[in-house]
C-alpha cells in the first residue's frame, strides 16, 4: 500500500466520543439532595460545583461548593459574605477567582480560590445585578435587571456599559458559539442576541421567543443548541432560534453543564428553594472559559534515560512531535493529516532504534543477550524514575510507546532478529485492544503475536510471551477527572488474550510470563500502589515485574 493510500486508510479510523474543546470528562453523578437552595451556579474544570443560596433558608449569606470525589457533604457555608447574599456567580480558573454579584452591597465581589478563601469588592454595581458570566476576554459581564443594561468589568475592576439601550428586565446571559451575547428577560418572552465589539454593543436582534415569561438561566451545548429556563420549565432552542421545545418542569434558575469529574453531557439547573437538579442530556456543553483549567507550570525537562552500554536503548527523537500510532492523531485537531502522514511515513518506526542497533556489536561469547520488545510498558522501563532496567545485564530495550502488534511486526526483524539475542520477551496487545491502530479482532492480534514467535524460533531465538497487565479506573488526571481505562481496554479482552498466550506458549515450547497475577488485586484491577495512571507500572510496579521476567528468561535459556 502506498503512503497516501495508507494515510487515507488511517484517516478512516472512527473517533471516540469527546467533550467539546477536548475537556476531559468523568462519569460522576453525585447526590444533590443536601443542596436545598441554589441560584447562581458554575462548575469548575475539576468538577467542583459552586453555588449561591439567596432568599431562603439558613445559608443566604454563604457561597457553597461541592468538590470531587463527592465523598464529603456539600460545603453550604464555604464563604461567608458578611450578611449579604449573591445571585449570579462566575468563575475564572486562570486567575483562580470566583465572582459574585451582591444586590445588598451593590458590589461585584472577588473570591480567591485559596484555602482559606479571601473576599473583597472588585467593582460598584447596580442594585439589580442578576445574571453573571465570564467572557473569552477574561472580563465579567452582568445584567442589571432593574435598569435594563448589561455591564462589563475587567479583572482590575474597570467597569463599562455594554448595551446601547435598555432591555426589558434582562436576567440570564451567556455567550454563544458565535461570540455573540444572548440575554433572556424576566418580564418578557424574548431572547435577545447582541453583537459586541470590544465589549460594547454594535447591534441586536430578537433571537427567539419563549412560550412563558420569567426567563432566568441560559446555556449552550456543543452543537449550538440553546437551553433556557422560564417559569420553572426547561426549553431547548434550535441554533437558529426558530424552534423552541419544552423539555419538562425543572428548577427555574441558572443552567450549567458538567465538567471534570462530572459527566459533561449532564446539565445542572439551580432553583431558589429547589436546590440543584440534574438533567441527563445527549451532548456536552459548549467549550467555555471557566471549564478550561489554568495552565500547569512548565515541567522540568525529563532526566535522561539510564543506558548502560551503547545500543541498549534509544529515546524518541525530540522532533517527533506527533504520536506514532494512528488514533493518537485525534489529539491534534487541524493537524490530523500531517500527523497521519508522519505515522504512515514509518508505520513500524524502524527509525527509532536504527542507530542503536548499528551501535551494538555482535554478542560476546557466552553472552545471554535478551531483547525486551513491546510498547510503552517496555519503553518506560529504561526511563528515569522507574527503578532502572536490569542493571548489569546484557538486556536490550526495544519498546515504542503506543504501538500495536501490527506495527511491532514490521520492525521485528530489525529490532529483534538483527541484534541476535538468545531470548526475546514480547509484551504486546493492550494497544490493539484499545484501538490505537483502529478496530481489530483478538484473533488478528493473536496472529501477529504468533508470527513474531515463529520468526524468532526460525532464528533460534527463545520466546517469552508476557501477559498483558491489568488496568484500573481509580486514578484521576491533573484536572480531577477520572481516568477510565476499562472503557478502552475491557478486562475480559485482556484476560482472553492472556489465556490465548498461555495456551500458545505451552503448545509451541515457549514460556508464558505471568505479570497479571502479581499486578492485579482481588477484583482483577491494577493494584493502586503499582501504577500512577491505571495503565502503566510505576517504579514499584517494575520492581514486581523484574524478578518474574528474570525467572522466565532463565526458564527459556534452560530449554533446548
Amino acid at each position: 500500500m502506498g503512503r497516501l493510500a495508507l494515510v487515507a486508510a488511517l484517516a478512516a479510523i472512527p473517533s471516540g466520543p469527546a467533550a467539546a474543546g477536548s475537556i476531559p470528562c468523568g462519569a460522576a453523578r453525585p447526590g444533590l439532595e443536601l443542596i436545598s437552595n441554589a441560584e447562581g451556579l458554575v462548575i469548575a474544570p475539576d468538577g467542583t460545583i459552586y453555588f449561591s443560596q439567596p432568599f431562603v433558608g439558613p445559608n443566604t449569606q454563604y457561597l457553597g461548593r461541592y468538590r470531587p470525589p463527592y465523598d464529603q457533604p456539600p460545603e453550604t457555608q464555604w464563604v461567608d459574605m458578611g450578611g449579604t447574599n449573591a445571585l449570579g456567580i462566575a468563575l475564572d480558573p486562570q486567575r483562580k477567582v470566583l465572582y459574585a454579584g451582591s444586590r445588598t452591597l451593590k458590589k461585584l465581589l472577588r473570591v480567591t480560590l485559596t484555602d482559606p478563601p479571601t473576599l473583597r469588592p472588585l467593582a460598584d454595581v447596580e442594585g439589580g445585578i442578576n445574571g453573571v458570566t465570564l467572557g473569552e476576554d477574561g472580563a465579567v459581564y452582568y445584567s442589571d435587571q432593574d435598569g435594563g443594561h448589561l455591564y462589563r468589568v475587567d479583572p482590575e475592576g474597570a467597569k463599562t456599559r455594554v448595551t446601547a439601550s435598555p432591555i426589558t428586565e434582562p436576567n440570564g446571559i451567556a455567550f454563544g458559539p458565535d461570540g455573540k451575547l444572548y440575554v433572556v428577560s424576566w418580564a418578557t418572552t424574548e431572547v435577545t442576541r447582541l453583537d459586541l465589539a470590544n465589549g460594547v454593543e454594535t447591534g441586536r436582534v430578537l433571537f427567539a421567543t419563549l412560550p412563558q415569561v420569567k426567563g432566568d438561566g441560559i446555556a449552550f451545548d456543543a452543537r449550538g443548541r440553546v437551553y433556557a429556563t422560564a417559569s420553572s420549565t426547561l426549553y431547548e432552542i434550535s441554533p437558529d432560534g426558530k424552534e423552541v421545545h419544552p423539555l419538562g418542569r425543572t428548577a427555574g434558575a441558572n443552567i450549567e453543564f458538567g465538567a471534570g469529574a462530572l459527566a459533561c453531557t449532564d446539565m445542572y439547573i439551580a432553583g431558589v428553594g429547589q436546590g440543584i437538579r440534574r438533567f441527563q442530556h445527549d451532548t456536552a456543553g459548549l467549550d467555555v472559559p471557566w471549564h478550561r483549567p489554568a495552565p500547569s507550570p512548565p515541567s522540568p525537562p525529563p532526566a535522561p534515560p539510564v543506558i548502560a552500554f551503547p545500543g541498549q536503548y534509544a529515546s524518541s527523537p525530540p522532533d517527533w512531535r506527533f504520536p506514532v500510532w494512528p488514533s493518537g492523531c485525534r489529539r491534534f485537531p487541524g493537524e490530523e493529516k500531517a500527523c497521519l502522514e508522519f505515522v504512515a511515513l514509518d508505520y513500524g518506526r524502524l527509525s527509532r532504534y536504527a542507530a542503536a542497533n548499528a551501535a551494538l556489536g555482535p554478542p560476546r561469547p557466552r553472552e545471554a543477550r535478551v531483547v525486551f520488545f513491546g510498547d510503552s510498558i517496555t519503553d518506560n522501563w529504561s526511563k528515569a524514575g522507574y527503578g532502572g532496567f536490569f542493571p548489569g545485564k546484557p538486556y536490550l530495550n526495544r519498546g515504542i510507546g503506543g504501538q500495536s502488534t501490527s506495527q511491532m511486526l514490521l520492525r521485528f526483524r530489525a529490532d529483534v532478529i538483527g541484534v541476535k539475542p538468545k531470548v526475546v520477551v514480547i509484551l504486546a496487545g493492550t494497544n490493539d485492544i484499545a484501538g490505537n491502530s483502529g478496530p481489530v479482532a483478538l484473533d488478528v492480534v493473536e496472529q501477529n503475536l504468533s508470527n513474531m514467535a515463529e520468526l524468532a524460533r526460525e532464528h533460534n531465538i527463545r520466546v517469552v510471551l508476557a501477559s498483558l497487565l491489568p488496568v484500573s479506573d481509580d486514578k484521576r488526571d491533573q484536572r480531577g477527572a477520572p481516568i477510565l481505562r476499562t472503557k478502552d481496554r475491557p478486562p475480559e479482552s485482556l484476560r482472553a488474550l492472556n489465556a490465548w498466550m498461555t495456551a500458545y506458549a505451552s503448545a509451541t515450547g515457549g514460556v508464558y510470563l505471568d505479570y497479571f497475577s502479581s499486578m492485579a488485586d482481588s477484583n482483577g484491577a491494577f493494584k493502586p500502589e503499582l501504577n500512577d495512571d491505571g495503565l502503566h507500572p510505576n517504579a514499584a510496579g517494575y520492581a514486581v515485574m523484574a524478578p518474574r521476567a528474570e525467572k522466565a528468561i532463565s526458564e527459556a535459556l534452560a530449554r533446548r
